[in-house]
């Protein structure tokens, strides 16, 4: 436990969210008081005089007389706070990473400055960097002390020529609206680099919607065991604990994986081209891939998604150019 002279130091939480989508919180003044508990009380803290106006919060909790209390006590109230604002629709960015509006961290750096910058521009010692969501802070009597920065940026674009071409004829069947409308989707939610990353893949995923079987060969000889009742009986006693029917299964097989699917499309429409040092159906394995592990486990390479990010985007508006082209053939003379 720290002294200071005048007594014992304090510990207070500060877990700091911003506010993505217009949401009007129905308290006119600054600071409103949450609940208090143990001799602690939790605030919510607006940004500016008003909470209703501020898309910029804080929860400030404390004061406790341990670090380890303060952290342990006010770790909870991050996924409390999440699940909140979530089944009321409110959208909030907080202990995001690069490219993740959210992430399962506790915090994560907004920028600053560093302790020599502090001295050559003549700025209070008590100036910290702030985080987004939970910090922990040693004061005297409570977070006023301290004077939080952070740097903010956002991505902007500038188009010198806005041309939509020479071809305005061409007929846009409802797979290619579809993809189009998930790659636009996936532009607005670029501040989360795993959902943008997601929605690329699900608008080729969209251009193969229709049912389609192997070649009759692999049909035919699925369907032979199919109809070989003793391998089936053998595999039904194997499976009858579990509910796997197998007939079900091979009848599944007969039929090409959405994977499969669009791989043939991007080898079809695209293979003339490299993304990535490779061909473009080995650089889609390796995006679905990521697709995949995140569909089965719910991790994701955020790393192998931000290595790849514009490179899909490229590959995928590529792909939409050819499909449309091939959907507009040119007229016989």
């Amino acid at each position: 436990m720290s002294i200071f002279l005048g007594g014992v130091f304090l510990y207070y939480a500060r877990i700091r969210f911003d506010i993505i989508n217009k949401t009007f919180i129905n308290y006119n003044e600054k600071s409103h008081l949450l609940f208090s508990e143990g001799g602690c009380s939790c605030n919510l803290v607006g940004s500016n005089n008003c909470i209703r106006s501020s898309d910029k919060l804080r929860l400030e909790y404390g004061g406790f007389a341990t670090y380890d209390e303060a952290f342990n006590r006010s770790l909870p109230l991050i996924d409390e706070l999440k699940l909140y604002c979530v089944k009321r629709g409110i959208a909030i960015k907080i202990a995001g990473d690069v490219g993740e509006t959210d992430s399962i961290n506790v915090s994560t750096p907004t920028g600053g400055i560093t302790n020599e910058g502090k001295k050559f521009f003549g700025l209070p010692q008590n100036l910290k960097h702030e985080v987004l969501g939970l910090g922990i802070y040693e004061v005297e009597n409570n977070l006023s002390e301290i004077t939080f920065i952070s740097v903010n940026c956002s991505p902007s674009l500038r188009i010198n020529n806005f041309n939509l071409g020479n071809d305005h004829s061409k007929a846009y069947g409802e797979e290619a609206r579809i993809a189009i409308s998930l790659l636009n989707s996936s532009n607005v939610l670029i501040m989360d680099s795993r959902i943008s990353f997601l929605l690329k893949v699900m608008a080729v995923e969209a251009l193969v919607s229709t049912d389609e079987k192997h070649n009759k060969d692999i049909v035919k000889k699925i369907q032979a065991l199919q109809d070989n009742k003793d391998i089936i009986s053998k595999i039904d006693d194997i499976l009858k604990d579990t509910t796997i029917n197998i007939k079900q299964v091979l009848g599944g097989l007969k039929r090409k994986s959405i994977r499969i699917k669009t791989k043939e499309l991007v080898d079809n429409l695209c293979g003339d081209k490299s993304y990535f040092e490779t061909t473009a159906a080995a650089f889609w394995d390796q995006c679905y891939d990521i697709r995949s592990e995140f569909t089965h486990t719910g991790k994701i390479a955020i790393k192998d998604v931000h290595d790849r990010q514009s490179v899909l985007h490229e590959l995928v508006t590529d792909l939409v150019d050819a499909y449309i082209v091939k959907s507009n053939p040119p007229l016989s003379i």
